[in-house]
């Protein structure tokens, strides 16, 4: 302490460095994701054993093309709900990573600048195990094996109507 005292001028460098530095990660943009997720379903209220769609539209926006994956996250099981095509074709069952279930869409899709991929996915809830369910379902758009933005929707599944 005694030095700072006898040299006042050491201590002013180092507080403008200081201040600097401060206001320069202050004053950063945030940054934009390159793949922007827009998440929709049709009903999000469903009585057990009936459909509801759930559509991603995910959109290149950054200035690169892009190898794009999609996954449904959540902590639901495939005994709660089914993910199938809209075909029919039913999805693999979500795999637990020790946290949560991970579903990941079969297809991957290279994007280039500008372009939208759009999923759809039916999704049927079954038993609530109770008079209602609501599960909370993160979507997540992945740019070159990397997250580049979550999105998160509730779907409620009721025993009856």
């Amino acid at each position: 302490m005694a030095f700072l005292l006898k040299r006042p001028f050491i201590f002013i460098i180092i507080s403008v460095v200081c201040i600097v530095v401060i206001l320069q990660f202050l004053s950063l943009p945030p940054v934009e994701p390159a793949i922007v997720l827009t998440p929709s379903l049709t009903d999000d209220d469903i009585v057990m054993l009936e459909d509801t769609t759930l559509t991603a539209v995910m959109e290149n926006t950054d200035t690169q093309i892009h190898t794009v994956e999609y996954r449904v996250v959540g902590i639901f099981s495939s005994e709660q709900i089914e993910f199938s095509f809209k075909n029919g074709t039913l999805l693999p069952k979500p795999v637990w990573s020790g946290h949560n279930y991970t579903l990941i869409y079969p297809i991957k899709r290279v994007m280039d600048v500008g372009n939208q991929w759009s999923v759809s996915l039916l999704l049927k809830g079954l038993d609530p195990e109770g008079d209602f369910a609501r599960y909370t379902i993160f979507l997540e758009a992945w740019a070159d094996n990397v997250l580049s933005e979550r999105k998160s929707i509730q779907l409620t599944v009721r025993h009856d109507s």
